[in-house]
């Protein structure tokens, strides 16, 4: 599977958004919303976020936060483990919904937090996905 790499963002800097928003996480990390580097100036509402088949906190961070920064929509595969649950609810953030529970099948997909195809989750169509964001070494 041949896929663009869009950008690599720091899981830390993904859990600051969502805890504190992208407008006040940016540029406390020294970055403006319209940096190159996040193309955060470019919305995608039809995208809909989504980690790997394990979601463990960074996958389902990562999903929420780019569902948030470029206006799409954050899914997960199968229920977030308990560290999972106590994080999001720690700071008042709802479970994004199963992927299999959302209303309408989704037209295009990013992938976070994900390193191989073996992680894609079924409901995931291949020649749908948009882009990847990770910070692992793609195989």
């Amino acid at each position: 599977m041949s896929l663009p790499v869009v950008a690599w963002i720091p899981m830390v800097g993904m859990l600051l958004m969502i805890v504190f928003g992208v407008h006040q996480t940016l540029p406390a990390l020294g970055l403006q919303r319209s940096a190159p580097l996040l193309r955060a100036h470019t919305l995608l509402p039809e995208v809909t976020f989504i980690g790997h088949t394990s979601p463990d906190t960074d996958a389902v961070c990562a999903a929420i936060a780019a569902a948030e920064l470029w206006g799409g929509i954050a899914a997960i595969p199968a229920p977030p483990n308990r560290e999972t649950q106590w994080v999001l609810a720690r700071f008042g953030v709802p479970n994004p919904p199963l992927a299999q529970d959302l209303p309408k099948a989704p037209t295009s997909w990013g992938l976070v937090d994900f390193a191989s195809e073996a992680q894609l989750a079924r409901t995931v169509d291949k020649s749908k996905v948009h882009m990847i964001v990770d910070h692992h070494k793609i195989s």
